[in-house]
């Protein structure tokens, strides 16, 4: 990236909002461009400008996201994951649907639903900079769209499924016996293009509607019984949680909306009222999922920018006898200033929002957020002094995951992540996930 594309200024307008700066500071995909509404833009002002909680999602700091580049790109080459370093086309089934937590009967006798993940769209109502998907989220329109060996058939190619695609992804669900859950995704599908948002809509809830065979069982049961939809759209840009939409909605049972909130900000009045509107379906659960994000809600030190990490490092050994740089603690974050805020966040969550806090993620490893991310350790012990006396019996349900995209995992609940002085964790899966970069001949 040359120095004229990652020295453009940012631009205000003459209410003072900064004016989003598009493609130009787009990842080397040409995704996650800087795109955000004026909602948003007054938002960031009012909290603390571009290098505040809000404007630190959302504004470019191209002097991160390209001074990391090369030495994440040649780390992710060397992987063998480019596009893809959260597995999804490992999983995908048909496009646009990732069938990663298969169902079925376990060697012990029991059994287990499947649940799959159907990704609609690839835009949104504005671009996280620190996006699960950039690989094929927040693309400029029509350009880009170039064909992936990877994936010939899937949203790294176009905007948004097709009809028909959408049916391939329905008919999984009538054939496979133990899939019972759906996590309807993006992009953001709430506002996906209408016509297609109402035949997912249609297309769910017939299936909920349905009944398929479990000879397991010996007994029919629902093709559907529990539907997730993600959204972020209620804390970007609320207007758009209309009113047809939301009828639209009602076609289905008891929908689960998983809601993408990071700070306590970004539960405005307008942002409430969205969410009222989507309470207002009948049998409707509202839950939230956060990602832990330096400058968000992993609180900076005072004098200190997105942009300043100061890294300390201990070599580990890992299960596979081998030998790791693991960056266990970034000094420039108050870990008692971010302990109170997380539990700020989630009590506000419930209070104002009637959201039951649900995961805390930890950030995922894709090299464009690589500047966002807590270390694991550090994430760790924060979370581990999250203590739930400190919090409402109503909220201290909420779950500090890891996920690589083989599954995720749970700190300090889970037996993958026994504590902070690991060298990595085991994934849903078993496999080990080195939590720094290994040491060659160590």
């Amino acid at each position: 990236m040359s120095a004229s594309i990652t020295e453009i200024p940012i631009k205000y307008n003459e209410k003072g909002l900064p004016i989003p700066r598009g493609q130009l500071v787009a990842t080397e995909y040409g995704t996650l461009i800087e795109h955000y509404p004026e909602y948003l833009a007054k938002l960031i002002m009012d909290t603390g400008g571009i290098r505040g909680p809000i404007g630190v999602q959302y504004v470019v700091n191209e002097s991160i996201r390209y001074a990391q580049k090369i030495n994440e790109i040649n780390v992710s080459i060397k992987n063998g994951q480019l596009r893809d370093q959260l597995h999804e086309l490992e999983f995908e089934e048909t496009p646009g649907f990732v069938h990663n937590y298969k169902g079925g009967i376990k060697s012990d006798g029991t059994y287990r639903w499947g649940r799959g993940l159907a990704t609609i769209t690839a835009y949104c109502a504005a671009d996280c900079v620190h996006c699960t998907r950039g690989r094929i989220v927040g693309r400029a329109k029509n350009k880009y769209v170039q064909q992936n060996i990877d994936s010939p058939q899937g949203l790294d190619n176009k905007m948004e499924l097709t009809f028909p695609e959408v049916d391939d992804i329905f008919n999984l669900y009538r054939i496979d016996p133990w899939l019972t859950e759906i996590i309807i995704s993006g992009g953001e599908f709430l506002i996906a293009r209408l016509e297609l948002f109402k035949h997912v809509v249609s297309g769910t809830a017939q299936l909920m509607r349905e009944t398929k065979y479990n000879e397991y069982l010996g007994k029919e049961i629902p093709v559907l019984d529990i539907v997730r939809i993600g959204a972020r759209l209620p804390v970007q840009n609320p207007q758009l949680v209309t009113d047809e939409r939301i009828d639209i909605l009602k076609q289905l049972i008891n929908p689960n909306f998983m809601l993408h909130i990071n700070h306590p900000a970004e539960l405005t009045d307008d942002a409430l009222e969205a969410l009222n509107k989507l309470r207002s379906i009948p049998g409707a659960n509202l839950y939230s999922q956060s990602v832990f994000l330096r400058g968000v809600n992993a609180v900076l030190k005072p004098g200190y920018e997105v942009e300043d990490q100061e890294l300390e490092y201990e070599q580990r050994e890992g299960p596979d006898g081998k030998v790791y740089s693991v960056p266990v603690k970034d000094h420039s974050i108050d870990e008692k200033a971010t302990v109170q805020l997380l539990i700020d966040m989630f009590s506000v969550l419930k209070r104002k929002g009637n959201i039951n806090p649900y995961y805390l993620f930890q950030n995922d490893k894709v090299h464009w957020a690589m500047p966002l991310t807590v270390p694991p350790p550090q994430a760790i012990e924060i979370w581990q002094q999250v203590a739930p006396n400190d919090m409402s019996g109503l909220v201290n349900s909420a779950q500090f995951v890891f996920d690589n995209g083989h599954g995720k995992v749970a700190a300090a609940k889970s037996q993958n992540i026994i504590s902070d002085k690991q060298a990595g964790h085991f994934d849903y899966r078993g496999h080990f996930v080195p939590w720094g970069e290994l040491i060659e001949g160590a």
